[in-house]
């Protein structure tokens, strides 16, 4: 297997960085692009077990770091999931010269959902999966309930996530209201897989089945036992990977 350091710019101009994990011998049967969780990086557990287990299955896949985070330009305190969506289709877009389209999303939590928005603008998709995503990003919770509340008052706020704290502005929290989930879930013209962990104490595991319920697309929710919200343990990720690859199989 082939893991390759590369990079692309998205719509601002910042060079993102990213991994590029490729199959052994002869072309990819797939092209996966994988959107890391909310403040986390493309070197966390899930997108590195994610993203090898699935060229062990034939599946070449993208992860990247989203702008400020990791090893990628850019500053964090700017984030938006709109702008999160753009750094999607800039990734599908690299992948389309390097490699040919996309024709898997992937999204943690938040980056579940940038993908289900990200969809809509790329043709070649014809499998989304989330992990560990909300139903409702407009909603927030847990400390970024209280952020939300303090940039509202201030403008920003200062969030601590694992003992490291980010400045989030109030932009982030204006554009998660204005999003409207529902319809681009309704709109999905692709299979969809939904990924949630029955122990995850930030995203309740109800929110898998409202997420599923609202897309009325094809595809399965598999709740898987034991899992927290990072999906950190390999075992849980390669049960991932492969469902996933058979759903790639049966959409070729």
């Amino acid at each position: 297997m082939g893991s390759e350091r590369v990079g692309f710019r998205n719509r601002a101009g910042d060079a993102l960085s990213a991994r590029l994990e490729l199959p052994e011998g002869g072309e990819p049967r797939a092209v996966a692009l994988f959107a890391h969780c909310f403040t986390c990086n493309k070197d966390y557990k899930a997108p590195v077990y994610i993203a090898r287990a699935l060229a062990d299955h034939g599946i070449a896949t993208l992860r990247f770091d989203f702008p400020g985070l990791g090893q990628s330009e850019g500053a964090f305190e700017d984030t938006t999931l709109t702008g999160n969506v753009g750094d999607v289709v800039a990734a599908a877009g690299y992948l389309a010269d390097r490699l040919a389209p996309p024709t898997i999303l992937m999204g943690h939590s938040m980056g579940g959902a940038a993908v289900l928005r990200a969809a809509g603008q790329l043709a070649s998709v014809k499998l989304v999966c989330t992990l560990a995503a909300t139903a409702d990003p407009s909603v927030p919770r847990g400390p970024l309930a209280a952020a939300a509340a303090a940039a509202d008052r201030h403008g920003d706020a200062e969030l601590d996530v694992g003992g490291r704290m980010v400045r989030i502005r109030r932009d982030f929290f204006d554009d998660l209201r204005a999003l409207d989930m529902g319809s681009a879930l309704a709109r999905l013209d692709a299979a969809l897989l939904v990924f949630h962990g029955d122990v995850d104490l930030i995203v309740p595991p109800e929110n898998a089945d409202r997420l599923f319920a609202a897309a009325r697309a094809p595809g399965a929710r598999l709740v898987v036992p034991g899992a927290g919200h990072l999906f950190n343990r390999r075992e849980d990720c390669r049960l991932i990977a492969a469902v996933v690859a058979a759903w790639a199989e049966r959409l070729r």
